[in-house]
Protein backbone atom coordinates (compact mmCIF):
# COMPACT_ATOMS: atom_id res chain seq x y z
CA UNK A 1 0.00 0.00 0.00
CA UNK A 2 1.26 3.22 -0.78
CA UNK A 3 2.12 6.36 1.32
CA UNK A 4 -0.49 8.33 0.26
CA UNK A 5 -3.39 5.44 0.26
CA UNK A 6 -2.27 4.73 3.57
CA UNK A 7 -2.86 8.80 4.70
CA UNK A 8 -6.58 8.31 3.06
CA UNK A 9 -7.25 4.76 5.13
CA UNK A 10 -5.96 6.75 8.60
CA UNK A 11 -7.73 9.80 7.93
CA UNK A 12 -10.87 8.02 6.26
CA UNK A 13 -14.30 8.02 7.87
CA UNK A 14 -15.00 4.72 9.95
CA UNK A 15 -17.93 3.01 8.92
CA UNK A 16 -16.67 -0.65 8.90
CA UNK A 17 -19.80 -1.81 11.32
CA UNK A 18 -22.91 -3.61 9.69
CA UNK A 19 -24.87 -0.54 11.04
CA UNK A 20 -22.28 1.97 9.65
CA UNK A 21 -21.01 2.79 12.66
CA UNK A 22 -16.75 1.96 13.35
CA UNK A 23 -16.03 -0.57 15.50
CA UNK A 24 -13.91 -1.02 18.50
CA UNK A 25 -11.31 -2.36 15.98
CA UNK A 26 -11.68 0.33 13.83
CA UNK A 27 -11.03 3.06 16.46
CA UNK A 28 -8.16 1.23 17.71
CA UNK A 29 -6.51 0.47 14.20
CA UNK A 30 -7.71 3.49 12.38
CA UNK A 31 -7.72 1.45 9.06
CA UNK A 32 -10.94 -0.10 7.17
CA UNK A 33 -10.62 -4.06 6.70
CA UNK A 34 -13.35 -5.84 4.29
CA UNK A 35 -14.57 -8.87 5.90
CA UNK A 36 -14.68 -11.62 3.15
CA UNK A 37 -17.88 -13.79 2.07
CA UNK A 38 -15.98 -16.79 3.18
CA UNK A 39 -15.37 -15.20 6.86
CA UNK A 40 -19.19 -14.44 7.15
CA UNK A 41 -19.24 -11.04 5.67
CA UNK A 42 -21.81 -11.40 2.99
CA UNK A 43 -20.55 -9.03 1.21
CA UNK A 44 -21.22 -6.03 4.04
CA UNK A 45 -18.15 -4.55 4.66
CA UNK A 46 -16.70 -4.95 8.61
CA UNK A 47 -13.81 -5.80 10.39
CA UNK A 48 -13.02 -9.40 11.16
CA UNK A 49 -12.22 -9.24 14.84
CA UNK A 50 -9.16 -12.07 14.25
CA UNK A 51 -7.60 -10.54 11.44
CA UNK A 52 -7.88 -6.87 13.29
CA UNK A 53 -6.19 -9.15 16.19
CA UNK A 54 -3.40 -10.09 13.83
CA UNK A 55 -2.60 -6.99 12.38
CA UNK A 56 -2.65 -5.26 15.55
CA UNK A 57 0.03 -7.56 16.62
CA UNK A 58 2.01 -7.92 13.71
CA UNK A 59 2.32 -4.21 12.71
CA UNK A 60 1.37 -2.36 15.51
CA UNK A 61 3.46 -3.61 18.07
CA UNK A 62 0.73 -5.24 20.36
CA UNK A 63 0.77 -8.71 22.26
CA UNK A 64 -2.71 -10.04 22.77
CA UNK A 65 -3.10 -10.87 26.65
CA UNK A 66 -1.77 -14.72 27.25
CA UNK A 67 -4.28 -17.07 29.35
CA UNK A 68 -2.42 -18.91 31.76
CA UNK A 69 -2.01 -22.45 31.47
CA UNK A 70 -4.54 -24.29 33.17
CA UNK A 71 -3.69 -25.35 36.49
CA UNK A 72 -1.47 -22.51 36.92
CA UNK A 73 -1.47 -19.20 38.54
CA UNK A 74 -3.00 -16.15 37.24
CA UNK A 75 -0.12 -13.29 36.78
CA UNK A 76 -1.50 -11.25 39.51
CA UNK A 77 -1.23 -14.06 41.77
CA UNK A 78 1.96 -15.27 40.52
CA UNK A 79 3.14 -11.95 41.33
CA UNK A 80 2.08 -11.40 44.51
CA UNK A 81 3.14 -14.73 45.51
CA UNK A 82 6.42 -13.74 44.47
CA UNK A 83 6.74 -10.76 45.85
CA UNK A 84 5.73 -11.86 49.69
CA UNK A 85 8.27 -14.60 49.63
CA UNK A 86 10.91 -12.69 48.25
CA UNK A 87 9.86 -9.94 50.95
CA UNK A 88 10.05 -12.80 53.62
CA UNK A 89 13.09 -14.25 53.08
CA UNK A 90 13.11 -15.65 56.61
CA UNK A 91 10.65 -18.23 56.01
CA UNK A 92 7.71 -16.17 58.46
CA UNK A 93 5.20 -16.64 55.88
CA UNK A 94 2.91 -19.82 55.67
CA UNK A 95 1.38 -21.45 52.78
CA UNK A 96 -2.25 -20.56 54.70
CA UNK A 97 -0.90 -16.60 54.10
CA UNK A 98 -0.09 -17.11 50.54
CA UNK A 99 -2.68 -18.80 49.41
CA UNK A 100 -5.23 -16.34 51.31
CA UNK A 101 -3.32 -13.69 49.08
CA UNK A 102 -3.95 -15.09 46.43
CA UNK A 103 -7.64 -15.98 46.77
CA UNK A 104 -6.92 -19.77 46.68
CA UNK A 105 -7.49 -22.47 48.87
CA UNK A 106 -4.09 -23.85 50.36
CA UNK A 107 -3.97 -26.93 47.74
CA UNK A 108 -4.81 -25.14 44.93
CA UNK A 109 -2.27 -22.50 45.66
CA UNK A 110 0.51 -25.10 45.62
CA UNK A 111 -0.89 -27.30 42.75
CA UNK A 112 -0.80 -23.89 40.81
CA UNK A 113 2.06 -22.57 41.90
CA UNK A 114 4.06 -25.35 40.46
CA UNK A 115 2.40 -25.59 37.29
CA UNK A 116 3.30 -21.37 37.33
CA UNK A 117 6.93 -21.79 37.83
CA UNK A 118 7.95 -25.22 37.96
CA UNK A 119 8.82 -25.64 41.47
CA UNK A 120 7.19 -25.83 44.78
CA UNK A 121 7.22 -22.34 46.57
CA UNK A 122 9.69 -23.55 49.04
CA UNK A 123 12.07 -24.14 46.52
CA UNK A 124 11.42 -20.82 44.94
CA UNK A 125 11.80 -19.34 48.52
CA UNK A 126 15.49 -21.57 48.77
CA UNK A 127 16.73 -19.79 44.60
CA UNK A 128 16.10 -16.47 46.09
CA UNK A 129 17.91 -17.28 49.63
CA UNK A 130 20.42 -18.55 47.84
CA UNK A 131 20.73 -15.90 45.11
CA UNK A 132 20.93 -12.82 48.23
CA UNK A 133 23.68 -14.69 49.48
CA UNK A 134 25.73 -15.28 46.34
CA UNK A 135 25.08 -11.41 46.60
CA UNK A 136 26.50 -10.94 49.91
CA UNK A 137 29.30 -13.24 49.44
CA UNK A 138 30.43 -11.38 46.45
CA UNK A 139 30.11 -8.15 47.63
CA UNK A 140 30.55 -8.08 51.72
CA UNK A 141 33.15 -9.73 53.75
CA UNK A 142 30.84 -10.51 56.59
CA UNK A 143 31.58 -14.13 58.30
CA UNK A 144 29.36 -17.07 56.68
CA UNK A 145 26.83 -17.47 59.40
CA UNK A 146 25.93 -13.72 59.79
CA UNK A 147 25.34 -14.26 55.15
CA UNK A 148 23.22 -17.58 56.35
CA UNK A 149 21.21 -15.92 58.90
CA UNK A 150 20.75 -12.31 56.75
CA UNK A 151 19.21 -14.64 54.08
CA UNK A 152 16.71 -16.57 56.10
CA UNK A 153 18.95 -20.25 56.27
CA UNK A 154 18.81 -21.71 60.01
CA UNK A 155 22.26 -21.41 60.12
CA UNK A 156 25.57 -21.80 58.46
CA UNK A 157 25.16 -25.79 57.89
CA UNK A 158 21.97 -25.43 56.02
CA UNK A 159 22.90 -22.74 54.40
CA UNK A 160 26.45 -24.88 52.64
CA UNK A 161 24.05 -27.26 52.29
CA UNK A 162 21.20 -25.40 50.00
CA UNK A 163 24.02 -23.34 48.16
CA UNK A 164 26.25 -26.55 47.46
CA UNK A 165 23.75 -28.62 45.49
CA UNK A 166 22.45 -25.10 44.02
CA UNK A 167 25.58 -23.81 42.74
CA UNK A 168 27.26 -26.73 42.87
CA UNK A 169 30.03 -25.05 44.93
CA UNK A 170 30.64 -24.27 48.87
CA UNK A 171 29.43 -20.61 50.02
CA UNK A 172 33.24 -20.49 50.71
CA UNK A 173 34.09 -20.97 47.32
CA UNK A 174 31.99 -19.37 45.49
CA UNK A 175 33.23 -16.19 46.98
CA UNK A 176 36.88 -16.92 46.40
CA UNK A 177 36.04 -17.09 43.00
CA UNK A 178 33.54 -14.22 42.72
CA UNK A 179 34.56 -11.83 45.95
CA UNK A 180 34.74 -8.31 44.48
CA UNK A 181 37.42 -5.79 46.16
CA UNK A 182 35.37 -4.77 49.05
CA UNK A 183 37.63 -2.08 51.24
Amino acid sequence: MSIEKMRYTATAPLTSGRDGRSTSSDLVLGVHLPMPHALGGAGDPGTHPALAVRVASSDGGWRASTVPRPGALARWQERRAKELLAANLSGRITLEELARSCELSVRHFTRAFRGSTGMSAHAWLLERRVDRAKDLLANSRHPLIDVALDCGFADQSHMTRVFQRTVGLTPKAWRRLHQRRVC
